[in-house]
């Protein structure tokens, strides 16, 4: 399955006076001050680390650091620092109301594609024909069902290549895909 998406709910691409809805926009604080709280984390491969492969035969991998990339204050063409929408977000930033749009739609996928026995009839993967993964089985070699019944079984859903992910480098991008991931294997994450 291929899915391609669209980033979530954004800041403005343009900050004044180029995206001007209506005199006095950037002047009125309901419609002039963009604030996001939205953090991006971000982790290099431990490449250097010795790969560590658990009981069930799965390669576990931890980031040697995490850090938190911030979009504020950047740097304008003057050279000083400064933010072009009157607050702490970066032109095209994914908001908080993208953010939720992204997870809504990885439920929604997970609702169609995986089938868990729990799943309601109205959910696209109660029907056998439709389901991409299905929870409740075995695979081969007694494996728990957290493995697909498509893709390489010795791996996790979540791993290549039973998924691949690409975006470009803008944030309201890769975050909206990371976020729909999340909603899709937040189950499969968490346990």
């Amino acid at each position: 399955v291929t899915t391609i998406i669209r980033h979530g709910a954004r800041t403005p691409y343009a900050g004044a006076p180029e995206y001007q809805c209506w005199d006095g926009y950037w002047e009125d604080e309901e419609t002039g001050i963009w604030n996001c709280d939205l953090k991006t984390y971000i982790s290099p491969p431990a490449a250097t680390k010795d790969h560590v492969v658990d009981s069930e035969g799965m390669l576990q991998e931890e980031p040697d650091f995490l850090f938190e990339k911030r979009y504020d204050a950047l740097t304008g063409p003057s050279g000083k620092t400064e933010n072009h929408l009157n607050g702490t977000c970066q032109l095209g930033q994914l908001l908080q109301r993208g953010y939720d749009q992204e997870l809504q739609n990885g439920f929604h996928l997970r609702q169609a594609y995986f089938y868990d026995g729990k799943t309601a009839e109205e959910h696209t993967a109660s029907d056998s024909r439709m389901r991409l993964w299905d929870l409740t089985k075995e695979s081969e070699g007694g494996r728990k069902a957290s493995t697909p019944d498509i893709g390489d079984p010795t791996k996790q859903l979540y791993q290549e290549p039973n998924l691949r992910y690409r975006a470009d480098d803008e944030q309201r991008t890769l975050m909206s895909g990371q976020v729909l991931l999340r909603g899709l294997f937040e189950q499969e994450l968490l346990s």
